[in-house]
């Protein structure tokens, strides 16, 4: 029986399609285009030779050259499109999906923050199992705190299960300075602290920054 959430399955799933995620990784990818545009064509004239190839005019690297950094551009934004999985965890397994592969919560070792606008207002949990791929979950942009109540407790169910640890040095085994030796990483205390309260301009930040 499929729940009365849209967002569960019927195997209970929770996904967290992250739709301000979304919405702000297209600002930024929005500011690649013209960035790229502006660019590729420079990079045909400042090379150790000169102009790339060194006989091709201005007049067939400029355009050339922007016309190439528009379609970098439209590559990665289709391929930011076609790779998007949003992250999903099931109560019942204690499993989570990071970009499509299922693995256990108990797994998870890594968490970390991801700062998503210049301002430093846009905040982003990020959590890893091993050396495997990344989830990126938006917490805080400029209209406040992103996730409703209750996919925030399943998120604090996720992380009170699993294994996170904040990085350590042979040199400080007991990870006292561990906060600013290895910035923007989270134990699992400090990230369920971001998670409750995502940390708004002016607020104490436990990332060592």
């Amino acid at each position: 029986m499929k729940s009365n959430r849209q967002d569960v399955d019927n195997e209970g799933w929770v996904v967290f399609d992250d739709h301000a995620l979304k919405a702000t990784n297209a600002k930024r990818l929005q500011l690649l285009t013209p960035i790229l545009i502006i660019a590729t064509p420079v990079c045909g004239f400042v090379t150790k030779s000169g102009p790339l190839p060194p006989y091709a005019p201005w007049w067939i690297i400029l355009p050339a050259g922007m016309l190439l950094g528009f379609l970098i551009s439209l590559l990665v934004r289709a391929g930011f499109a076609y790779t998007y999985r949003p992250f999903a965890a099931n109560e019942k397994t204690s499993e989570v999906q990071i970009r499509g592969k299922t693995t256990r919560v108990a797994d998870l070792t890594t968490a970390g923050v991801m700062v998503m606008s210049g301002d430093g207002v846009e905040l982003a949990l990020r959590l890893r199992a091993g050396h495997g791929p990344w989830a990126t979950l938006l917490l805080r942009n400029h209209d406040g705190p992103v996730l409703d109540a209750y996919h925030r407790d399943v998120l604090l169910a996720v992380i009170r299960d699993s294994s996170i640890v904040r990085p350590s040095d042979p040199y400080d085994r007991n990870g006292t300075f561990a906060r600013y030796n290895h910035p923007f990483t989270l134990d699992r205390a400090d990230a369920e602290s971001f998670v409750r309260n995502p940390p708004g301009p002016g607020d104490s930040r436990p990332w060592g920054q």
